[in-house]
């Protein structure tokens, strides 16, 4: 049985304790913060996904999987970084 995901989670951690925040933000707070016509972001500093409010849930979830493919990237940057 297939099951749906009907939205993106809160956090995610990756193997090694890389944990991501995930954050759906008012469209003027989104804009003061981002590049303008961005729909979504990824902060590498930060370590958190930043999602835009007035997208449908499709659309964020969209939003969120591309976010998440700059995210396993930079974890795996990360994660060479710290082989000892």
């Amino acid at each position: 049985m297939k099951r749906k995901l009907k939205h993106h989670p809160v956090y995610v951690t990756f193997p090694g304790g890389y944990r991501i925040r995930v954050e759906v933000m008012g469209k003027r707070e989104f804009d003061e913060e981002n590049s303008e016509g961005d729909l979504a972001s990824w902060d590498l500093g930060e370590r958190v996904i930043q999602l835009r409010k007035g997208r449908t849930s499709k659309q964020r979830l969209e939003d969120f999987v591309h976010e998440m493919g700059h995210a396993y990237l930079d974890w795996g940057s990360w994660i060479l970084g710290n082989i000892k």
